[in-house]
């Protein structure tokens, strides 16, 4: 067996995330056209840990220096507790002084790691989320040892 490997995705990968978002975001995956759309963008990332020829876990994000912004990284059920969202979002986070996410407020697992990676909540968005209802935690790391002046 191959080690995983984390890398930048191509629209080439554009079908597997596709594949992916409907397993892993069942009520709100995004569209071919939007995988599309965010990869031809020049603002928009994509990375991706696969092995053995699998998509395990990806994330999708915008940078405008200095400042990046995940939209969406999940982990595939069969590759989940494996530490491969740590991964990309580490990978992500590393050239980034400041970074900012929403999630679930029910989502503690994703919540707890993102805490432990240095974001901290900064406010909330009522009734945010839809299919169920709920309400978005908002996060924000500021990482000043990046910041040159």
């Amino acid at each position: 067996m191959t080690a995983p490997v984390c890398r930048p995705a191509t629209k080439a990968d554009i079908p597997l995330l596709q594949e992916a978002e409907a397993l892993c975001f069942p009520r709100d995956p995004w569209s071919l056209a939007q995988l599309a759309s965010h990869m031809d963008s020049a603002v928009g990332r994509a990375w991706i840990i696969e092995a053995e020829g699998a998509l395990c876990a990806y994330l999708l994000a915008s940078v405008i220096p200095p400042e990046g912004e995940v939209f969406r990284i999940a982990t595939l059920p069969l590759y989940r507790q494996k530490g491969y969202a740590r991964r990309l979002l580490s990978a992500f986070l590393a050239d980034l002084p400041l970074c900012y996410l929403e999630v679930r407020a029910s989502n503690l697992a994703a919540r707890r790691l993102y805490e432990s990676l240095g974001f901290i909540q900064t406010g909330v968005r009522p009734d945010y989320y839809q299919n169920p209802t709920e309400d978005a935690c908002l996060y924000k790391k500021n990482d000043d040892t990046h910041i040159r002046l």
